[in-house]
């Protein structure tokens, strides 16, 4: 089962809507809502939670420094949360080939509903790779930033190098020529 097509694109970005138009104090209650509605499609809530964590702790962050209070930078990022939640559950309960077939149904261009359809899962291989990096360097005893950053880069630039090779050899590059459909 899964929030496929176009029905599930619209649902996730009207969810999306909801949670950015409800009242800011509303918010805790909509995100309870979306959370039960992503364990009914089966999505792993804990890893759609920890992803957005980091926004919505910077969020939660910059309403207290700016002096809204620490309520209100709570509430901010449960909104947070609730906004990305949606979009997260359509593309955990769908595959790539149906996101792409979706976005191109809306008028979207080939070229970029593909390079969506290679770069979200990638999200998750570049987190594996940060964590395998940080691992390694802190048994190094390294603490520079910098120990992480640049063997990172190293692997999305090799990645990405491979891609284009890969890429190229179907054709995709060729002129007239499409690598898929």
């Amino acid at each position: 089962m899964g929030l496929k097509g176009r029905k599930g694109l619209i649902v996730a970005l009207l969810l999306v809507a909801l949670a950015a138009l409800v009242p800011l104090e509303y918010a805790p209650a909509l995100l309870f809502v979306f959370l039960v509605w992503a364990f009914f499609y089966n999505v792993n809530v804990v890893a759609a939670l920890l992803g957005t964590a980091f926004f919505a702790v910077t969020i939660g962050i910059s309403a207290v420094v700016l002096g809204m209070g620490v309520e209100h930078g709570l509430l901010a990022s449960f909104r947070t949360v609730s906004i990305i939640l949606p979009v997260y559950v359509y593309f955990a309960s769908s595959s790539m080939q149906d996101v792409m077939d979706t976005m191109r149904s809306f008028g979207v261009p080939k070229d970029f509903s593909f390079l969506l359809s290679v770069s979200i899962p990638y999200v998750h291989v570049l987190g594996r790779k940060t964590r395998q990096v940080q691992i390694a360097q802190k048994s190094r005893g390294s603490r520079s930033p910098w120990a992480v950053i640049m063997p990172l880069l190293n692997f999305i630039f090799e990645r990405a190098r491979m891609l284009a090779i890969s890429m190229e050899s179907r054709g995709w590059f060729a002129d007239g020529a499409e690598g898929y459909d």
